[in-house]
């Protein structure tokens, strides 16, 4: 289990100080895979509002044992500072 802490150091050493840009670019490939996906949701002044990940695993699961999905979110944003949901399928 990683405690909030280690998380938000996890998250400063990959990502280093520079732009939110080259943030989010580098957190994008550090996660992504052959046969992952990541869907940017925008709204009409193109700010992003949501970032899906789906790993390879993920859609794999959903195929085999898709026919019951369960969405869990989190109720408002965790302690830092952010929306998290996380799909299930059963």
């Amino acid at each position: 289990m990683v405690t909030p802490q280690q998380a938000r150091n996890i998250i400063q050493r990959v990502l280093g100080k520079s732009s939110v840009e080259h943030k989010l670019k580098h957190l994008l490939d550090a996660v992504a895979e052959q046969g992952s996906s990541v869907l940017l949701l925008q709204d009409q002044l193109d700010v992003t509002t949501a970032i899906v990940i789906q790993t390879a695993v993920q859609k794999r699961i959903l195929r085999e044992w898709g026919d019951c999905l369960l969405m869990d979110w989190t109720h408002s944003t965790n302690n830092l500072g952010y929306h998290l949901g996380t799909g299930v399928s059963l």
